[in-house]
């Protein structure tokens, strides 16, 4: 049986309760992620930011403020599905 090299590996999810991360704290956190995946070149970590407080310019921002720049980068704006829709 043929591994599957992409379901390998681990899922880390932060939850961050009363208050958000500041755009200062995300292009902190976003480095040290940058880092910790340089130590490997073959290793890939996605990123995936649910942050309804920021815009998407500030979003941007925080992903090309990482050094090495990332390969792949993506900015979705979301909706918000808490609205009634009646």
């Amino acid at each position: 049986m043929v591994k599957d090299s992409k379901k390998e590996g681990n899922e880390i999810i932060i939850l961050v309760e009363n208050g958000c991360l500041s755009v200062d704290e995300l292009k902190k956190l976003t480095q040290c992620i940058r880092e910790i995946e340089q130590n490997n070149t073959d290793r890939v970590i996605n990123i995936f930011m649910d942050t309804p407080d920021k815009t998407i310019e500030e979003m941007k921002d925080v992903i090309n403020s990482a050094n090495p720049a990332f390969p792949y980068v993506t900015v979705i704006k979301g909706s918000d599905l808490s609205k009634d829709k009646t």
